[in-house]
């Protein structure tokens, strides 16, 4: 669920043939990239537009449904859960692995700038905290055998967490005004320079929940 471009499920295919391997996403222009990057040798592996909140499946169709970074950008996440027990069999897994955005460790010198900007971070998702609820909301729906295992991934220099989250986030935070200009500037400036030094750090930790459909809900 949630699969953009098909980027995990690739891996996963050869993993579960000659069973079949299904990614899902809202997006139309991400289903149709996937196609356009998955081989056509990978027979087992499909892709498909659907809607998390109504997947055009029927009850009990898979064996594994996976959701990464999915559930934190859902207004309402717990109904897409639902929707996952539905498509599960029998004694099927569910997998939801999400980062703790408000946990997250970034090196800044101004360490008051730092702490705001990750509880900035955090607090512009729709649910940046939502691995603290996953545990008994997988209970709550029905699960049980419930695991959350962390792993800790950490940074030493810029890379593609700053490319892609530190930078961007940081414009649209200036952008809202929940930072100034000069704010913005100064703690992209001195994630540079410490960079540049050898001081760059970052800590994020990322959860990974699992658990197996129990029985129906009511019995």
């Amino acid at each position: 669920m949630g699969c953009g471009t098909g980027d995990y499920l690739r891996v996963m295919a050869p993993l579960v043939a000659p069973g079949e391997a299904t990614g899902t996403d809202l997006s139309t222009q991400l289903i149709e990239r996937a196609r356009q990057l998955s081989s056509v040798d990978q027979t087992n592996l499909s892709f498909r537009v659907a809607d998390v909140y109504d997947l055009p499946f029927p009850d009990a169709s898979f064996d594994r449904v996976t959701a990464t970074q999915l559930m934190l950008h859902l207004s309402d996440p717990w109904t897409a859960l639902d929707e996952m027990r539905r498509v599960l069999a029998p004694e099927g897994r569910v997998a939801i692995a999400e980062w703790d955005w408000d946990s997250t460790c970034l090196a800044v010198t101004d360490r008051d700038l730092g702490r705001r900007f990750t509880h900035l971070l955090c607090d512009q998702m729709h649910h940046g905290l939502i691995v603290r609820e996953l545990t008994w909301r997988l209970a709550a729906h029905g699960f049980e055998q419930v695991e959350v295992v962390p792993r800790v991934q950490i940074s030493r220099d810029l890379g593609a967490a700053f490319e892609w989250l530190i930078r961007p986030a940081t414009r649209e935070l200036v952008r809202t005004g929940a930072l100034s200009e000069a704010d913005g500037t100064r703690l992209l400036d001195d994630l540079r320079e410490r960079a540049a030094t050898g001081r760059y750090f970052l800590d994020r930790t990322y959860y990974v929940a699992t658990a197996v459909t129990g029985l129906p809900l009511g019995r």
